[in-house]
């Protein structure tokens, strides 16, 4: 089950009850709300691995179908209203459990009033209309701290800006947004490399020099990897030598918004080509992928430790998209892609193999780990009625273990 289709089965749960013949009251679509929540929830949770930003991502979504409903049916006083009939009906039920615990904390300090004024309602899968990427991150920028960050400051005519390049672990990349797309510091007019610094295992860190004329007025966006490839965002406006900087963690949460992001990211050669093909190739085979897994019993797949791009790939094309558009130069925006696309394939044929030889996972979950020789999976075949162990780029001791152990056969 996708995202997509989890939406179509909440909503079309939640409004047979608001449109029916009997008139919807607030505790009613409480208990609609927490029976559908969790009904749908539930064959979700049985396709794909929900990690803490997917999960956040599914939560954020029924909270916005759900306040904008309240707002449109009048059913309850204020939101508080209705979280403490969600309370009372999501007793017994841990998924609705967690629909509760995000409404709390959501609504602690905002009325619904205060809510449909701060937040446009919106339907599900949509965000509320932009013009351009600029606005989607205005409202990242509405935070409190306006301390200066280490990799820009004010010198003379002059803004200083560093960044840190080579792949997505370790790294921070500056993009500044000019002309409706967001372009690297080392390419903007005015650009001059001052210094460049080896750090070890690829990375470099930049720092440039660049006129205050082209800088003033503009947004800038830190694209920050910590060594275990985790995402760190930061959007930054610049103005007269006040420089305003907030994390963005829309960014990392929303995948809608991050391939809307991506999408605007300047093109350094032909890269978009390749862009093209993974945006088509890589839905088509991960729903290949996550029907098999359902087909053979397991209950998702969980990619590990360095294998976290290959994590996005399957559960946030979005992301996984934004990951290689932040890289500096054409080669290596496609050469990540390619990587990406090779994992998704290399995947898609176990699927099939597994699928063709009518596996039933003897594990519960798929797992994927580059650096280890951790089986993918073990199943038993329908058609041979034999047992196999299933590696994932495993080194070739796995292969010559059944030379030495009996009884399991690996592939």
């Amino acid at each position: 089950m996708s995202l997509d289709y989890f939406y179509r089965c909440f909503k079309s749960k939640v409004d047979v009850y608001l449109n029916s013949l009997l008139k919807p009251t607030c505790e009613g679509f409480a208990m609609k709300v927490s029976l559908s929540f969790d009904d749908c929830f539930i064959s979700l949770a049985s396709t794909q691995y929900l990690d803490e930003g997917l999960l956040k991502r599914v939560l954020n979504g029924v909270f916005n179908y759900v306040t904008g409903m309240l707002e449109q049916y009048k059913l309850c006083s204020d939101v508080n209203q209705f979280t403490s009939y969600l309370y009372k009906w999501s007793k017994g039920l841990p998924r609705s459990q967690k629909l509760y615990k995000y409404f709390k904390e959501r609504i602690e300090s905002v009325t619904l009033t205060e809510y449909s004024v701060l937040h446009p309602k919106t339907s599900l899968r949509q965000t509320p209309p932009i013009l351009n990427s600029l606005e989607a991150l205005r409202g990242c920028l509405d935070c409190s701290d306006t301390s200066e960050p280490y990799f820009i400051k004010s010198i003379g005519s002059e803004y200083e800006v560093i960044q840190e390049i080579g792949g997505t672990r370790g790294t921070d990349y500056i993009y500044v947004y000019d002309n409706d797309y967001f372009i690297n510091i080392k390419h903007l007019p005015t650009s001059n490399l001052i210094s460049k610094e080896e750090l070890g295992r690829g990375r470099i860190r930049e720092t440039y020099r660049i006129s205050k004329e082209v800088m003033n007025g503009k947004v800038l966006l830190s694209i920050r990897f910590t060594n275990k490839g985790y995402i760190h965002s930061r959007v930054c406006l610049v103005s007269n030598d006040i420089i305003k900087c907030c994390y963005c963690n829309p960014l990392r949460d929303d995948d809608e918004l991050a391939l809307k992001i991506a999408a605007r990211f300047k093109p350094i050669s032909d890269e978009y080509d390749i862009v093209r093909w993974y945006l088509d190739i890589t839905p088509k085979l991960t729903k290949e992928i996550f029907n098999v897994i359902t087909k053979s019993g397991a209950k998702g797949i969980f990619p590990l430790g360095h294998a976290m791009r290959l994590s996005e790939s399957l559960h946030r094309p979005g992301l996984s998209l934004l990951t290689s558009m932040i890289l500096d130069t054409a080669e290596g925006r496609k050469r990540s892609i390619y990587t990406k696309l090779s994992h998704i394939l290399e995947l898609d044929i176990i699927a099939k193999i597994i699928d063709a030889l009518e596996g039933i996972s003897l594990t519960e979950y798929w797992w994927v780990e580059f650096t280890t020789n951790r089986p993918l999976t073990i199943i038993k075949s329908r058609v041979t009625g034999r047992e196999y162990t299933i590696f994932y780029q495993s080194s070739i001791l796995p292969h010559i273990l059944p030379g030495f152990i009996g009884g399991v056969q690996s592939i």
